[in-house]
């Protein structure tokens, strides 16, 4: 377990740091695109009955290689896992502090090959944990210090994470984020694809807790490629590496500063207060943020295109990248929601999976998403 101390010191602002590689612009005012619609056709989740549909905490959603759909509970510290069309299947995992058991766990990830990575406190000690989706067996737990800020399955046994470690340089403290490749049951990092160092502010926590959960937004492509978006409320920009870690481009999506309405200010505060209380850190005099991140995530669809969740919108939106990060199309959900500011996604082979993390029904529930974009595999965006 980690002092207060300890935990505090996970938690910093992000800068961001030019790669070095070529820059793209995509302008919204100079691009003519098609929107597609999304549409919820199904969902998991009930207020009371059954409880392997009644979900506590989700704190993070994924898509199985075998198409089913993988939910991770921090309240429950459970790994459930349901039929693509929503019929429970099994449970990984349980709450405890024995090998293998769960205390409080997010940021969930599951690899080409099967192995669901998860972040958290768990087998007694905070790290990172590891289960074999097929079997559900745990695999082993790793103390990475500071546990990781986002997770993202890779190829084939591989997860991509943002790590941080606190240093105090001559008296200033600060620390060092890093964005890297994992091999299973590796030590090392395989390959770091982007690290800094920023000093530790401690008079804004409310600032703080969010870019511990937000700091980054991370997405693995069809061919290994890693997909980074910083979080910042001023500008909106993607970078692209190989799995070796060479730079390929950087995207500025050209997105304009957006003020969170008194509304989408209350919806914040409440998810605020929920991830101070994950990890344990008093809500008192937490604010949250003016602005909105201008980037609320990245996804990779089943063929290779980026998925850009647009953070200027009340309702789900987003914006669909080649591979090469040229636009191709637009898409948005077919209502507004009253909790869309709140939605995280996960799209992958299979299809695609939303959320609210602070739902308007007052329970949460997993929804499964289709598109009407089958047909539009490549569009000249000039």
């Amino acid at each position: 377990m980690k002092s207060g101390i300890e935990r505090i010191a996970m938690l910093s602002a992000i800068l961001l740091m030019a790669c070095g590689s070529d820059e793209l612009s995509t302008s919204e005012s100079s691009t003519s695109v098609p929107v597609v619609s999304i549409s919820v056709i199904d969902s998991i989740g009930i207020e009371m009955g059954d409880s392997n549909y009644v979900f506590g905490s989700i704190a993070g959603i994924g898509l199985a290689p075998d198409g089913n759909i993988v939910v991770l509970d921090n309240a429950k510290s459970i790994i459930s896992v349901y039929s693509s069309d929503g019929m429970y299947l099994r449970r990984i995992a349980g709450k405890g502090c024995g090998p293998g058991e769960l205390q409080s766990a997010a940021f969930l990830g599951i690899s080409e090959a099967g192995i669901i990575y998860v972040v958290g406190e768990g087998s007694g000690l905070l790290g990172c944990h590891s289960f074999d989706y097929y079997s559900g067996e745990w695999i082993e737990s790793i103390q990475t210090g500071n546990p990781p800020t986002c997770l993202e399955g890779g190829e084939g046994t591989s997860h991509v994470r943002v790590d941080n470690e606190y240093q105090n340089n001559n008296g200033q403290p600060c620390f060092i984020f890093s964005v890297a490749r994992w091999e299973e049951e590796s030590d090392e990092p395989a390959c770091v694809f982007h690290e800094y160092a920023v000093d530790f502010d401690p008079q804004n926590m409310g600032r703080m807790i969010t870019r511990f959960w937000d700091a980054y937004e991370i997405a693995v492509g069809n061919e290994g490629e890693i997909y980074l978006a910083p979080y910042n409320t001023n500008k909106a920009e993607i970078y692209a590496f190989r799995r070796n870690g060479e730079a390929l481009f950087n995207v500025d999506l050209n997105y304009e500063p957006v003020c969170r309405s008194n509304d989408e200010l209350e919806i914040e505060q409440n998810v605020l207060v929920m991830r101070a209380a994950i990890m344990d850190i008093p809500a008192v005099g937490l604010e949250a943020e003016l602005y909105k991140p201008l980037i609320r995530g990245l996804e990779v669809d089943s063929i290779g295109n980026i998925w850009v969740h647009r953070g200027d919108s009340n309702s789900p939106r987003f914006d669909v990248l080649s591979p090469a990060g040229e636009l191709l199309y637009k898409a948005a959900l077919d209502y507004d929601p009253a909790d869309g500011s709140t939605w995280q996604f996960c799209i992958g082979d299979a299809g695609m999976l939303a959320y609210a993390e602070d739902p308007c029904l007052g329970f949460q529930k997993v929804y499964i998403l289709k598109t009407d974009c089958e047909s539009i595999q490549t569009i000249d965006s000039q």
